[in-house]
């Protein structure tokens, strides 16, 4: 079975946790997904900027080093 996102009823709401949000595909997640109406919770090395009027969490998380 396949999962698509057609429209902001389809998936408003739910909350997506996306890893490298800062840039590439990980802005480009993002970026649709708020438009659709997903809750963000987004992690970078780099502290990542929210999409416009996205409700979303951010955060600059690095774990290459163990200390």
């Amino acid at each position: 079975m396949t999962s698509t996102v057609d429209g902001p009823g389809d998936v408003a709401g739910r909350v997506a946790v996306i890893t490298g949000a800062s840039r590439g595909l990980g802005a480009g997640l993002a970026a649709r997904w708020a438009e659709a109406g997903l809750r963000l919770g987004l992690a970078a090395r780099t502290e990542p900027a929210a999409p416009q009027g996205a409700e979303a969490l951010t955060a600059s998380v690095d774990v290459s080093d163990a200390e």
